[in-house]
């Protein structure tokens, strides 16, 4: 029947495996009822639809809109705190790192007014000026 249908010999083939019953598993017949397999072998065409029409166009597939919504804005990153300020109560040695084992890069004098880049746990700071940035010695600055 598949033949005469204009069917080829590998359709014919791949239809009837993927129609072959399962053991213990039930079949749908055409109307979606399940019923016990009688070994009678349906057309596979006719157990799916009742008719084959060769000039049947598939049915449309649907597929998702290309146009979506934008994605929402990211959120801005809030303002940073204001920049904390000290003040140097000695001349201070500007160093390139967080400790006297540092080269020396420059220096504050007394009652020069800095800004404060870092604030690690410790006595260190790193710190800008207007010619230097560099890490100070904490206990030698009061707060502004």
């Amino acid at each position: 029947v598949l033949s005469a249908r204009g069917f080829s010999a590998q359709e014919i083939i791949a239809m009837k495996s993927v129609n072959e019953p399962q053991p213990d598993a039930p079949c749908l017949e055409a109307g979606g009822s399940q019923t016990e397999d009688t070994g009678a072998g349906q057309d596979l065409a006719q157990s799916y639809s009742g008719e084959y029409n060769p000039n049947a166009t598939p049915p449309p597939q649907t597929q998702a809109s290309p146009e979506r919504a934008p994605d929402p804005a990211p959120e801005p990153d809030p303002a940073p705190p204001p920049a904390r300020k000290i003040v140097a109560t000695a001349t201070v040695n500007v160093r390139a790192g967080a400790g006297t084992n540092f080269n020396v890069v420059g220096q504050f004098n007394p009652r020069e007014v800095v800004t404060v880049v870092e604030d690690p746990d410790g006595d260190w700071l790193k710190v800008k000026g207007d010619a230097v940035t560099g890490w100070v010695y904490r206990p030698l600055f009061d707060k502004k």
